[in-house]
């Protein structure tokens, strides 16, 4: 009885440690596209010039146009299962940052800019 509680109460704490965790990965996406769009404007081309990309020093240019080749111009260049995507594409011409931003894999996008070596 007491192992069948345990078991219920670490599936419980899954489902909210997932539940907040998506809240927070939704968070992060509508801040930074929003903050990016203020800057750049809503042009895919924005997006698309690594020169938009704050490095800092700290970021190699060649591992921003490495994002952008691999997560960001395939939506663009290929059709997706993304309706939304296609809409934007077909009716404007464009697809704006905070639309792209909702079928990017954030982490893996993240994993692949790696900062300059020390």
């Amino acid at each position: 009885m007491i192992l069948l509680r345990s078991i219920v109460s670490m599936n419980r704490l899954r489902e909210l440690t997932l539940r907040y965790l998506l809240q927070v990965e939704r968070h992060i996406r509508s801040a930074y596209s929003y903050a990016f769009c203020s800057q750049f404007g809503e042009s895919q081309n924005s997006y698309l010039d690594a020169n938009n990309y704050n490095l800092m020093g700290r970021i190699n240019p060649r591992e921003v146009q490495k994002l952008i080749t691999r997560h960001l111009q395939p939506f663009l260049s290929h059709t997706t299962d993304y309706p939304y995507i296609e809409h934007h594409k077909q009716v404007h011409g464009n697809v704006p940052l905070w639309v792209l931003i909702n079928a990017i894999d954030i982490w893996n996008s993240i994993q692949d800019v790696r900062p300059f070596s020390v």
